[in-house]
């Protein structure tokens, strides 16, 4: 890991041409480092930017020391470095503030700049929430999720993207930690809109600390791309709305946690126009927590709305699906005991917002619905192959014709 011309540094968390997370800190548009890093989803599909607001006059020192770039001045320091393993759900980036003396304010401010991603809040249980069980860890609480403004689903069978559930990452709540040890929440807001990013530390734990102070801004990224509560599904069913493709439904998946090994679980998908089920996946039982990936055949969708749905039981509390608030709504069917067969040919789904929305960790995967030759010469191979090869230039680019092995037109 070097610095590039002196400004920039760029590391690469995910090289997948299909789910591409690039990370770059400083600002390669300076001539000088400055305390910023770029986060690049889906090669650069979608970003965000953040850089630390800091007038004081003293000149800071650039370095790097181990996995960490580090900018020093007198008062403040700035470090960012990689948490967990690279490749892993549990890893992400860490852009650490250690105050080194008293600040003269409590609030340590960053600009922002943001492409293509909508920022949800994070906030507390509400009653319906803690009347069905759901949980919340302390550190998602007054958090912010990240998802694509508009994708959601696996399409790199089609030549696409794999954007997965939509979410981008997570920026969890901040926590300031003393010399001593001594540990406080903070409070994180971000406004887009006004292109600015504010930490509030408690102004008593700065009265009082033992310096240095470090995890001031607490901004931990984590790359997940599960939601961050768990409410349950036994004998429940809950949907969420997406725009499907043209192509194939070969798989829906959805990120689960089951501590019981009699949990069963299956997803389905209905049409949001008439609340028909258009397939259902193989069943999934045991003990998990983690992506569930499940068959749903080969049944052709095209490029309208619908409503992935999971569903689960068999013991009491389990499993559980992950989610987060967002903008989506989500439509819910209640006491539906659970006997492995989806509702059909319709269903009557109840809206239910959970006093605000939510998004379920959950999408489908779509592949190519490839069309069946009329062969005159079946046995003809190089007749086969030029149909194939005609056929992959028709997906790449849409205006090859389709002919058989005869030249005539399919």
């Amino acid at each position: 890991m070097k610095l590039s011309d002196n400004t920039t540094i760029k590391q690469v968390f995910s090289d997948s041409r299909r789910d591409r997370l690039e990370v770059e800190i400083g600002d390669a548009k300076q001539k000088i480092f400055y305390p910023q890093i770029k986060i690049k989803r889906w090669d650069n599909e979608c970003n965000f930017s953040v850089r630390l607001v800091n007038n004081d006059p003293d000149t800071a020192r650039v370095f790097i020391e181990g996995k960490k770039v580090i900018w020093r001045k007198d008062k403040i320091e700035a470090q960012v470095y990689p948490t967990g393993k690279l490749g892993e759900e549990s890893s992400g980036l860490e852009f650490e503030i250690i105050l080194k003396e008293k600040p003269t304010t409590n609030k340590l401010e960053f600009t922002v700049e943001s492409k293509g991603l909508i920022f949800s809040y994070q906030p507390k249980r509400t009653q319906k929430e803690k009347d069905r069980g759901a949980t919340r860890p302390a550190n998602v609480v007054g958090s912010y999720a990240a998802y694509h403004e508009t994708k959601t689903g696996d399409f790199s069978p089609l030549g696409g993207k794999n954007y997965k559930t939509g979410k981008a990452f997570h920026i969890f709540r901040p926590q300031m930690v003393d010399n001593s040890g001594w540990k406080v929440w903070g409070e994180l807001s971000i406004d887009t809109k006004k292109k600015i990013q504010t930490i509030i530390i408690p102004q008593e734990f700065l009265d009082r600390a033992i310096y240095p102070v470090r995890h001031a801004s607490g901004q931990t990224f984590g790359w997940t791309g599960k939601g961050t509560s768990l409410t349950g599904i036994d004998n429940k069913i809950y949907a969420n709305k997406y725009m499907g493709a043209v192509g194939s439904l070969s798989k829906i998946s959805a990120f689960l946690k089951c501590d019981q090994a009699g949990g069963l679980w299956k997803f389905a998908l209905y049409k949001e126009s008439d609340d028909s089920l258009v397939a259902q996946t193989a069943e999934g039982s045991g003990i998990i927590d983690g992506l569930s990936e499940l068959s749903a055949g080969s049944q052709s969708v095209s490029e309208i709305d619908y409503l992935i749905s999971v569903w689960g039981g068999n013991v009491l509390n389990d499993p559980r699906i992950y989610y987060d608030y967002t903008s989506f709504k989500v439509w819910y069917k209640a006491s539906v005991a659970y006997n492995g067969i989806y509702p059909t040919p319709t269903i009557s789904w109840t809206l239910e917002d959970f006093d605000l929305s939510i998004k379920l960790s959950i999408y489908a995967t779509y592949s190519i619905v490839a069309p069946s030759p009329n062969f005159t010469h079946r046995n003809n191979f190089s007749g086969y192959l030029a149909f194939i090869q005609q056929y992959i230039r028709h997906r790449i680019n849409g205006t090859t014709p389709w002919k058989n092995p005869d030249g005539t037109l399919l």
